[in-house]
Formats: C-alpha cells, sequence, structure tokens
C-alpha cells in the first residue's frame, strides 16, 4: 500500500543536534563534497559556532545554494564516529527520515531525483549567483510513498551501485597518494641520497641540474569556436575538478556552451588558472574540450609526463602561481609567469623510471574510472525508474 503526502510530513528538515559551542568536530564545507558522489572523502576538525549545520550519521546533506545543487552536492553522512555530531557550511539542508515512516538511505535517493532536485531549483529566491532552495520546497512537494519494506528494497541495488563506485574510488586515491609518495621521497626529499651540491636552488644531489618548468612542457592553446561545438563533445569545466585530487573523473557532454573553449587530449594536464582553483589539477582520460579558465599542459618528452603532473600540482608550485595572479575580481595566472617556475631535474634515466612505475597507476586509474561511469550509469537509469515505480521490486 503506498500514500501520498507531504515531504515535510515524513523527513526532518534541520533537526536538532547538540553540540557544544566552542568545542572542537568534524567539519564538513562546501568544497568537501565532490558532485554526484554519495559518500564524505574529507572533511577538517574545526571549532563549533552556533551558525553551522549539525549532523550525525543516516542523515542527507542537500546543497541549497546555486550552483552547488545543480552540480550535484548531495552526500549520505555515515563517517562519523559512533554517536558523534559533526558540523558544517550553512548552505546544508539536514536531513532525515521520520521514524517508522521513511528510511533515512530512501531519503538521501529521493534528494537525488530529477524530480526533487528541478522543484528545488524552482524554488529558489535570491540575487544572480547567490539563490537559494527555500525551505518550503519541502511543504509544497508531494510524493508517493511506498512502505517500508519497499523502501529497503528500493534503497538496496542503488546503494550496492554506490558501494561498488565509492570502493572503485577509493582504490584510485590509493593509486594516487602512492604515486605522489614516490614522487615526494625521490625527487623532494632525494631519499637514499648521500652526495649533493650547491645550485642557484640550494643542495641538490650530485649529477643533477636545474632548470624551469618551460624545459620539459608546453601550454596547448588549441581553440574550439562555441559555433563548432557540438553535444557529442566531452566537456570539463572547474566544476568538474576535485581539489587535492589528479584523478579526473567527472565530465558532460557539450551543451548551450556560449563561449569559446579549449580542447585537450587524453593524458593532457588541466590546471584551473583562477586563484580559488589553483588546487584543481588533473590528467585526462578523455580527448574534449575545456574552460578558458582551465590552463592545458603537456610534457614536450613522454617520460616527464607524470613528472610534470606531480610538479605542478606540489604545494609550492601551487603557491607560486598564487603570486603571479592579475584582476581584482576573478585574479587569474597565466602560462607567462608559470613557465619560469624553477626545478629540479633529475637524470633522464631515474624520469624514466618514475615514467614507468606511475604510467602504470594511472592506466589502472583510468579503467576504474571507466568502470566507476558504467556504474553511475546504470545507477542513473535505475534511480528514476525504481523511486517512481515503474520498475517494481
Amino acid at each position: 500500500m503506498t500514500t501520498k503526502q507531504k515531504l515535510s510530513d515524513v523527513i526532518q528538515v534541520n533537526p536538532r543536534r547538540q553540540l557544544k559551542k566552542g568545542n572542537i568536530a568534524p567539519f564538513v564545507a562546501m568544497e568537501n563534497i565532490v558532485p554526484y558522489e554519495k559518500q564524505i572523502s574529507e572533511y577538517t576538525q574545526r571549532k563549533i559556532s552556533g551558525s553551522n549545520s549539525k549532523f550525525k550519521n543516516g542523515d542527507t546533506l542537500l546543497a541549497k545554494i546555486t550552483p552547488s545543487l545543480e552540480n550535484g552536492k548531495t552526500v549520505f553522512v555515515d563517517f562519523l564516529k559512533k554517536n558523534e555530531i559533526g558540523h558544517g557550511s550553512t548552505e546544508f539542508f539536514v536531513l532525515c527520515g521520520k521514524e517508522n515512516q521513511i528510511l533515512d538511505q530512501f531519503v538521501y535517493y529521493l534528494m537525488r531525483t530529477s524530480e526533487f532536485r528541478e522543484e528545488a531549483i524552482r524554488s529558489m529566491t535570491g540575487t544572480s549567483g547567490r539563490q537559494r532552495v527555500q525551505e518550503t520546497v519541502f511543504d509544497d512537494y508531494e510524493i508517493i510513498l511506498p512502505t517500508i519494506s519497499i523502501q529497503e528494497k528500493i534503497s538496496k541495488p542503488l546503494s550496492d551501485l554506490d558501494a561498488k563506485i565509492q570502493n572503485l574510488r577509493n582504490q584510485n586515491r590509493i593509486l594516487e597518494q602512492m604515486a605522489q609518495a614516490i614522487f615526494k621521497s625521490w625527487f623532494v626529499d632525494f631519499d637514499g641520497v648521500t652526495e649533493f651540491e650547491d645550485s642557484e636552488l640550494g643542495k641538490i644531489p650530485k649529477g643533477w641540474s636545474t632548470n624551469i618548468l618551460d624545459y620539459i612542457a608546453n601550454n596547448i592553446r588549441n581553440t574550439i569556436k562555441s559555433k563548432d561545438i557540438t553535444s557529442e563533445i566531452f566537456y570539463i569545466g572547474l566544476e568538474h575538478m576535485p581539489r587535492d585530487k589528479v584523478g579526473l573523473d567527472t565530465w558532460e557532454n557539450s551543451h548551450d556552451l556560449k563561449s569559446n573553449k579549449f580542447k585537450f587530449e587524453t593524458n593532457h594536464i588541466l590546471f584551473g588558472k583562477l586563484r580559488p582553483y589553483f588546487k584543481k589539477v588533473g590528467i585526462s582520460p578523455i580527448d574534449g574540450i575545456c574552460s578558458t579558465d582551465i590552463l592545458v599542459l603537456d610534457s614536450k618528452e613522454t617520460q616527464w609526463l607524470e613528472f610534470l603532473l606531480f610538479t605542478v600540482s606540489s604545494y609550492d608550485f601551487i603557491e607560486y602561481a598564487s603570486q603571479s595572479t592579475t584582476g581584482t575580481r576573478m585574479p587569474r595566472t597565466d602560462w607567462n609567469y608559470m613557465k619560469n617556475y624553477k626545478i629540479i631535474l633529475p637524470p633522464e634515466t631515474m624520469v624514466l623510471k618514475f615514467h614507468k612505475i606511475i604510467k602504470k597507476s594511472i592506466e589502472m586509474m583510468k579503467t576504474n574510472i571507466f568502470e566507476i561511469k558504467a556504474l553511475t550509469k546504470t545507477r542513473d537509469v535505475l534511480l528514476p525508474k525504481l523511486m517512481s515505480g515503474e520498475i517494481r521490486v
């Protein structure tokens, strides 16, 4: 038996969660949320203020501000310790099911449906660029609510697919961390090196040299005009590039793009050149086009690709890039400055060895990314069909 009722009758919006002001607790910022990922993979510890959203395991965090909602920033909280309460951005709605009426997992998948999201977007008010979903949307939105047992049957295949997707993402994070650790050990900490010599960059291993980034890298400026962009072409914007992660696994088909873009190819490195996005660096697993607010880089020789990738994603390089910005409203850097970044160059034999090792990891990451894409497509096809009852369980 199913019943039609208002969403606010079966879910709690911003339920009361107790946290003592001034204490330290897990904090989730909007930037910690990866679009269309169910789980929260990154968070910080921060002092509690009275204004933050508060949540516990089983809650759903729904972004209520544009463009975060449109970009798919909705997550299910499951990373906290038993009985632990976390806090986060004031731009989240915290949602959970009312006992014996709706399951928390079902709440999450309901928030992921296009029907609800379209209704939420229509409810937005405010000035351009700062529009927010109104809480009244939960009063206005009506659903046909299946029984608890049916909710369980609907949620399980979706949850199983999300678990597989998350496992693949976790594998990629481990592969990336291992590659970064090798890069740091070999080319930053110089582990195992016993003989050094002076250079303009300080002590470096004997037999190594120094140069500038331009020695190993090219900036690719291959422009495609907006009139030539078709929906079959893959597009990556700054919103698709996660922070502090070099494996790009999010893109979309080009549509309604009104301005010129840059072309890129598989294994090109993309670097967000606006100041807030310098930590957005990644190696592309596809051919496509990207925003002109993204620099497209390639190594001059194949064996330098992985060395270049981890150089431009390093803390020191990002700090260097941040010092070169021009503009007031949207400060940005450019290649003419970045290319002069001074680097320590290891022997070619060592670079080639690093290339062979890390290339295998990146290829494994690519395989996982395409499997993630296939599983995500399956989940996104099933989601509306299961939630609407078109597919019976």
